[in-house]
């Protein structure tokens, strides 16, 4: 993923104050669905919503797993779908070997 298009920032990402660990979906507006994922099964993600044409759907991607919550990070991306019914975590690894819990 390294030089990867959908790995690259922007120049406005470059000029943030800080690494920032929760980048937020910029692409959908109002989705109903969220996925939250990191790495590079988030990048796939969003590769087959674009080849499905979904605009309902959200890719949150947590950039920066730790065993530091970012649950204000997390609810502030919440709050850009106040219709989403719907939050999927996404990760490839078998359930005990990721960060799902």
């Amino acid at each position: 993923m390294l030089r990867h298009p959908d790995a690259s920032s922007t120049l406005e990402d470059l000029t943030q104050p800080r690494f920032l660990p929760v980048m937020p979906d910029r692409e959908v507006t109002d989705a109903k669905r969220i996925l939250i994922a990191s790495g590079k099964v988030g990048h796939d993600l969003k590769a087959e919503l674009r080849k499905r044409k979904d605009s309902n759907t959200a890719i949150l991607f947590l950039d920066q797993c730790s065993t530091r919550c970012r649950v204000p990070e997390i609810s502030a991306a919440f709050a850009a779908h106040p219709n989403a019914r719907e939050v999927v975590w996404v990760q490839e690894e078998p359930r005990n070997m990721g960060p799902f819990f």
